[in-house]
């Protein structure tokens, strides 16, 4: 992960916070475990039951803050912080 600083603007939404805590501990765990980030990915569904919205991913995505890949699942999209 960058060591850039995340600097939210004020007019995020909580849900953003939400959202990059869930992230940000799923990126330690895969960590600290030595893993792949990619096999601690936070469930896309997971995310908008905490109120992430699509703008919301689309500007994180944008701003390089998150990556999103497709499971092999087709109903199932995997986020994680990016790098």
């Amino acid at each position: 992960m960058s060591t850039k600083t995340m600097s939210l603007p004020k007019y995020a939404a909580s849900s953003v916070v939400d959202a990059l805590m869930h992230l940000r501990r799923a990126y330690e765990y895969a960590r600290d475990a030595g893993a792949d980030p990619w096999q601690f990915a936070v469930e896309w569904k997971l995310l908008m039951t905490q109120g992430l919205e699509r703008v919301d991913a689309r500007w994180l995505l944008a701003r390089k803050y998150i990556e999103l890949r497709r499971e092999s699942n087709p109903s199932a999209g995997m986020a994680r912080l990016g790098h």
